[in-house]
């Protein structure tokens, strides 16, 4: 048998209440209609923030990650536009002098004369190199500091080598004295490097592999 159902009024929220012939089902109905009538209630996230309408996003958790939303590519692009810049601003005229002073010295004694000596010096400079600008006498630069050694002397000027950074620059030249008598030959080695970076220039007189590697590479062509 078919329950009849009676509608019989609106309730306060705009609900229709159904009232069947049976009390069970008029409640169920009650109870469903009220659920359906009642306006949705959202409950923001913490710390989500208001619109510029001035009303809470529905239910979406609001982020700010200014790097995770531009990509990979967007980013480094950003990272090496902020690097070149720093380098632009950074960058300052480096100047190199000729005659170094003797700041850190390498200094080694060979049983050789002059010329043999010369020609050791400037083949191990050239297969380690280095590219020989010019010659001059020491004796225009400052006074023979080897009073023993007071015949034949020249001093060997290196151009200048370019080794690049990651942010800048790196400026190198050698000195290189030979100072000689008749059986018995000093060679003296100067280093300087100049790093150039963004903000400033770092000056270097020390170099011990470098210098070792030169004055070592003398001793084999004298060995020859």
């Amino acid at each position: 048998m078919e329950k009849s159902v009676k509608i019989h009024s609106q309730n306060d929220q705009g609900g229709t209440v159904a009232e069947p012939s049976t009390g069970t089902l008029a409640t169920t109905q009650r109870v469903v209609a009220s659920l359906d009538s009642s306006p949705s209630l959202v409950v923001p996230y913490r710390g989500q923030r208001r619109a510029r309408s001035g009303l809470l996003t529905s239910g979406i958790r609001l982020s700010y990650r200014p790097w995770g939303n531009l990509g990979i590519a967007a980013s480094l692009k950003i990272l090496m536009g902020f690097i070149f810049v720093s380098m632009l601003m950074g960058c300052s005229t480096v100047y190199v002098p000729n005659y170094l002073k003797d700041e850190q010295p390498y200094k080694k004694r060979f049983f050789v004369e002059y010329n043999k000596t010369y020609e050791a010096t400037v083949n191990a400079l050239i297969d380690l190199g280095w590219k020989i600008e010019g010659t001059a006498d020491p004796k225009v630069y400052e006074r023979n500091p080897a009073d023993d050694l007071n015949g034949e002397q020249i001093l060997i000027f290196t151009k200048v080598r370019l080794t690049p950074l990651f942010l800048g620059t790196r400026y190198g030249r050698l000195n290189a004295f030979i100072r000689s008598n008749e059986k018995v030959s000093e060679v003296e080695i100067r280093y300087l490097t100049i790093n150039a970076l963004p903000f400033r220039n770092i000056r270097e007189f020390k170099n011990d592999s470098a210098a070792n590697r030169i004055l070592g590479r003398i001793e084999e062509e004298l060995g020859k």
